[in-house]
């Protein structure tokens, strides 16, 4: 553990003297519109391949060193490699394209399907077979329409992160709650590892030396909502907790969407009317991220002390809805 947490340590201090090198040798921008992107300068998008590069060498020493770091995944050999080492690289680089070329919607959710899609059919554990809410008393099985709304929430939660995205620091403490959750659950040191360049991402991002991009958010998404899947089909993860921490962005593009689709317009083009959006506007930027991650934060938290989902849902939603109206307004 400490061995490897030397060699991360290594990476990412390389990372952050060479990062204007790298950032040229991968030649991907974010530029400026005086629409949504209201930076003064263009900013390479270098989040992706930070923590690509050091999930990689996570796996790299794990095999080497033989640490077995993802024991805890009882997968085949095959799956595993095409699961967690293949499609996230895949993901990435579909996402790094669209950084770069400005994909079509439809062409990004069409190869998204077909990588998902293959990926749920490696094993059952990556696929939504039965639906239990325990605080609802649900047990609904959906074996009939798995494949489709296994797809639909992976897609879903991929979307909600991505537009997620919109302000400095944002993902990146986003991303640190959810591996502090999975290894809360799990005990699991792979998920404490992986925060280590999330650290050093944010340290650039806030002095806006580096954005994470889609190819970075797809990535994490990918991991994240397979990993959420797998948990809850083992029974480490239950459908509140997993709600729970996709609520805020999820309730985010949701109300985004009925908005864009009420003015005719796709539920897909971006604007600036995210809640971290309207956030910037009254506050400043820690500010901001400060009030939208205590949103998440305090739900799960909660949750995990009373396990009261009903009434921590119904506090959490108004609360939002009255951040929003206050400012929007």
């Amino acid at each position: 553990m400490i061995t490897l947490f030397i060699h991360l340590l290594f990476l990412n201090t390389l990372v952050m003297i060479f990062h204007s090198k790298i950032s040229k040798r991968l030649n991907v921008y974010d530029f400026p519109d005086k629409l949504r992107k209201k930076q003064k300068k263009k900013i390479p998008i270098t989040g992706g391949i930070i923590i690509l590069s050091n999930y990689l060498l996570i796996i790299f020493l794990d095999y080497f060193y033989n640490l077995n770091f993802f024991s805890h995944l009882d997968l085949s050999t095959t799956d595993w490699i095409v699961s967690f080492l293949i499609i996230p690289i895949l993901f990435y680089f579909l996402g790094l394209h669209d950084d770069k070329y400005d994909l079509r919607p439809s062409i990004k959710i069409l190869l998204s399907v077909i990588l998902f899609y293959i990926v749920i059919n490696l094993d059952d554990n990556f696929l939504l077979n039965k639906i239990i809410v325990s605080s609802f008393e649900l047990n609904i099985s959906v074996v009939k329409y798995s494949i489709f709304i296994t797809l639909l929430c992976f897609l879903l939660f991929q979307h909600a992160f991505n537009m997620f995205d919109g302000i400095n620091l944002h993902i990146g403490l986003y991303s640190i709650i959810f591996l502090i959750t999975f290894f809360y659950i799990t005990k699991i040191n792979f998920f404490i590892l992986m925060i280590l360049p999330f650290l050093f991402f944010l340290s650039l991002n806030f002095s806006n030396k580096s954005y994470m991009g889609d190819g970075g958010c797809y990535l994490i998404s990918y991991l994240f909502s397979i990993y959420c899947v797998y948990f809850y089909n083992v029974g480490k993860l239950n459908s509140e907790q997993i709600f729970l921490l996709m609520m805020i962005p999820g309730i985010d593009m949701m109300r985004l969407f009925i908005h864009r689709i009420y003015l005719g317009k796709s539920p897909f083009n971006p604007d600036r009317k995210h809640l971290h959006h309207y956030l910037l506007l009254k506050f400043s930027n820690l500010s901001a991220n400060f009030i939208s991650i205590l949103l998440i934060i305090t739900p799960i938290t909660i949750y995990f002390i009373f396990e009261n989902f009903i009434n921590i849902l119904v506090l959490s939603t108004v609360l939002y809805l009255s951040i929003l109206y206050y400012v929007s307004k």
